[in-house]
């Protein structure tokens, strides 16, 4: 939905992802519209698995914007058999041995399916949080306090005479997992079935390509010390990978990942001063410790992949 239509609800006319740019490809609630084409055209039907952006924000029932109302958990919408949710590498795997060994899946962490009988805490049903603003609430701050893999217990949610069963999440990625996956041997290019309808990916107003991506490739005892300060860092600090090595082009990003988050940020109450200080304000001279004062989000240029 948020490809097609902006914050005020008016039809998107572009696409990043689509061929040529024209927004006419993706439907709406793809979710839903892919799940009925796969059970409308794949007889017999294999188990389906609802994952990603959208899957993972509609698990439970929520408020859809676009249609200003309470919606059940995608996973009764959509009709499909499993939902993983979060970063689903692990939990993806795991699902898929235990169908093909035909184990079972009830404990799996990171996944929520479809189930007669309850299990785990149990939070308004559907039926209940649509008339209740209250119950809504309660029921948000229920999933919210279970939200942490260290933590959070199970839930559950009626819809009807069926429960929604959500596991825990699924536990972070280690250094090691996230080496392995950002090893793989990715192409980074659109796939020549869709290269050949035309030009996708991100775009400029002017209508000229992207600038190249500049991959990150330091390792952490090359970052300088006026970055590690949380200072700017310019781009003679990074090493482009056109320019390493032609016997070295793999790279670790999770490294890279971990130096950039772990500086030191600017933070709101830094931001907010400064903003006053412009608008003539009295008493903005605040001395900020940025040990404990909120950070704000990190800005990181969109011509470096981390």
């Amino acid at each position: 939905m948020v490809a097609n239509y902006t914050p005020l609800k008016k039809r998107r006319k572009t696409d990043d992802y689509t061929p040529g740019y024209v927004n006419n490809r993706r439907p709406d609630r793809a979710v839903i519209a892919y799940a009925n084409l796969i059970r409308r055209f794949c007889k017999p039907t294999p188990p389906i698995v609802l994952g990603g952006i959208e899957a993972s924000l509609r698990r439970t029932a929520h408020y859809d914007f676009w249609s200003n109302k309470i919606r059940r958990s995608i996973l009764f919408d959509a009709k499909g058999d499993f939902l993983v949710f979060g970063m689903g590498h692990i939990p993806i795997r795991l699902l898929a041995k235990a169908l093909k060994n035909k184990k079972t899946i009830e404990d799996i962490a990171g996944i929520a399916y479809i189930a007669q009988t309850k299990k785990g805490l149990a939070l308004p049903s559907f039926e209940t949080i649509t008339k209740s603003q209250k119950a809504y609430v309660q029921a948000f701050h229920t999933f919210y306090q279970n939200t942490d893999p260290l933590t959070a217990q199970g839930l559950c949610q009626a819809h009807n005479d069926r429960y929604l069963i959500l596991n825990p999440p699924a536990p972070a990625s280690t250094t090691p997992d996230m080496d392995e996956i950002h090893d793989l041997a990715y192409e980074h290019d659109v796939h020549p079935f869709y290269k050949a309808m035309g030009r996708c990916g991100p775009w400029t107003p002017s209508g000229s390509p992207s600038p190249p991506i500049t991959v990150v490739t330091a390792n952490a005892g090359s970052v300088p010390s006026r970055f590690t300060r949380g200072e700017p860092c310019s781009a003679a600090a990074w090493t482009p990978l056109s320019a390493r090595p032609n016997n070295s082009q793999r790279i670790r990003t999770s490294r890279a990942i971990s130096w950039i988050w772990a500086a030191p940020q600017p933070t709101c109450t830094d931001l907010n001063a400064k903003k006053n200080n412009q608008r003539g304000l009295p008493g903005q001279r605040v001395s900020v410790s940025r040990s404990h004062a909120a950070p704000c989000a990190p800005t990181i240029p969109s011509t470096w992949i981390c």
